[in-house]
Parts: C-alpha cells; sequence; structure tokens
C-alpha cells in the first residue's frame, strides 16, 4: 500500500487503496540459471525483524548450476525520509561462477499501466537516478511515481540498465558480492 495512490474499485464503484509496483524487486542468476525460472532451488529461508531500528533482515540459500549461493538481504525505510526504501544484498558462492543480481520495480500482476518510465536519469554532477517510473492503477484516480538507483559495490562488476532493470554481473566471480539499492516512491491525485 502506498501513501496517496487511490483508484476506484472496478465492481463496486468505491475508492480504494489499490495494489501499487513492487520497488524492490530482483532477481539472481548463475550463468543463465536464473532464480525467478527456478523459484524451488531457494530453501532455508529465514528472517528477523529488528524493532529497535525497523531493519528486516533475510536470508537464504539457492543452489543454482551446481553452485551454492549463500543471500543475505537487509531492507528498512529511511526514518527521515519515510518514501525511501533502501535494500543491500550480498550473496557468497560456494564456487567460482558467473554470477549476476537484477534489481527492478516490478508491477508484475499489479492492474494498471504504466504511464511514463525514463531509464538513466542524468544530472550536471552525474548519473542520479538509474530510472523512474510513473504508474496508473485501473480505475485510477491517482497514480504513483517510483525512481530506482542502485550501487554496485566492487570494482570487477558490470552494471548495466535496460528498459526497467538494473543488472550487476561478474564474470568470474570467486566471493562475496553485494548490491545496494535505493527506491522511493509516492502517490498523488490526478
Amino acid at each position: 500500500m502506498l501513501n496517496g495512490l487511490a483508484a476506484l474499485h472496478p465492481v463496486l464503484g468505491i475508492e480504494y487503496s489499490p495494489e501499487a509496483p513492487y520497488p524492490l524487486a530482483g532477481d539472481l542468476a548463475v550463468g543463465s540459471v536464473r532464480l525467478s525460472d527456478w523459484p524451488h532451488c531457494a530453501d532455508q529461508p529465514e528472517q528477523r525483524y529488528d524493532f529497535t531500528c525497523g531493519e528486516l533482515h533475510s536470508r537464504f540459500r539457492a543452489e543454482l548450476d551446481g553452485t551454492v549461493l549463500d543471500v543475505d538481504v537487509l531492507t528498512f525505510a529511511s526514518r527521515w525520509h519515510p518514501s525511501l526504501v533502501l535494500q543491500e544484498v550480498s550473496v557468497t558462492p560456494s564456487r567460482a561462477c558467473e554470477l549476476t543480481l537484477t534489481a527492478l520495480v516490478s508491477t508484475a500482476g499489479v492492474p494498471g499501466r504504466v504511464e511514463r518510465r525514463v531509464v538513466g536519469i542524468d544530472s550536471p554532477d552525474g548519473e542520479l537516478a538509474d530510472g523512474l517510473l510513473r504508474f496508473e492503477p485501473v480505475g485510477g484516480i491517482s497514480s504513483s511515481g517510483v525512481t530506482l538507483w542502485t550501487e554496485v559495490v566492487g570494482d570487477d562488476a558490470t552494471k548495466e540498465q535496460a528498459d526497467w532493470w538494473v543488472t550487476a554481473s561478474w564474470p568470474r566471480c570467486t566471493g562475496s558480492r553485494r548490491v545496494v539499492v535505493a527506491a522511493t516512491g509516492s502517490g498523488r491525485s490526478q
């Protein structure tokens, strides 16, 4: 649920709070084998919420293409800017492999339409964001905007922007790798 996002219910004809695009979606792959294609390969899920600082710690293990991946995810919303959500994903492979992490804003299964999509937003000081998405839910009387920014930690990675996702790839990954994702979103009336 996103504060300020509203739509008319398609059956009841009343205002309601519709689903919004998920700003911190992701995927990972070893070679050409993607976890999103083989979700049953993830096991040992563990989550804990730290109420003292509002952090969600998630951990799981996945085996893709013969490589075991230990994945740690830290997610939280900024206390000073509550519409800013951040996530850090760390992946440690059991052996050398070609590792790819993908960060994206997911509209999958969310009724509505993308009004605007911009990839690679620059400012005079350099890159401002990886992308911007404006989304209107079905029966929309408002719309939502989401901005995505990523940082790939480590200089041996390649970062690529495409359509509405960002990929970080390591051709020969032998140790732990991290990707930091920040997304900010808001809803507004038409």
